[in-house]
């Protein structure tokens, strides 16, 4: 007999061993990006959720960035995020309102957590709480906590 018993044995443990290795790992060097799904029976229920992510910057590298969908039920709501000291952080630089007829409408708004001459510094790690609030800062609709 040309091969025994136990050689076919290690032959065979190595192409399979081999096909996992190509099935599972990643040789391309590239970073896989994490699809992000937001549970629609959840958000009905508090229709606030955040998640991170990136995009391009003018310079054409990426930069983090975090993205904010809420819903919107009164009149001059605008996001406010406060970091775990309750100093204010960022302001979203518009309002948004219910439509005419009053019905709510969701919107996605995209905080840039890189230096930019508009917002300012780049935004460092750690615990920070988004809050919607409609007219003021002390009309809270509604909050989120996160760690970034």
């Amino acid at each position: 007999m040309l091969i025994d018993k136990t050689d076919l044995e290690w032959i065979l443990i190595a192409s399979i061993s081999a096909i996992l290795v190509f099935t599972f790992v990643d040789f391309s060097g590239k970073s896989t990006k994490k699809e992000v799904i937001i549970d629609e029976s959840a958000y009905e229920d508090y229709p606030l959720v955040a998640w991170k992510d990136t995009h391009e910057k003018w310079n054409g590298k990426h930069g983090d960035i975090l993205k904010i969908k809420y819903r919107v039920f009164n009149d001059d709501t605008f996001i406010q995020v406060v970091n775990s000291e309750r100093e204010l952080v960022h302001t979203q630089p518009f309002q948004r309102s219910p439509w005419e007829d009053g019905r709510f409408r969701d919107f996605t708004y995209t905080w840039r957590l890189y230096y930019t001459e508009d917002y300012g510094d780049d935004i460092p790690s750690g615990e920070y709480q988004i809050r919607v609030c409609s007219k003021n800062s002390r009309n809270i609709d509604m909050i989120l906590d996160i760690i970034i």
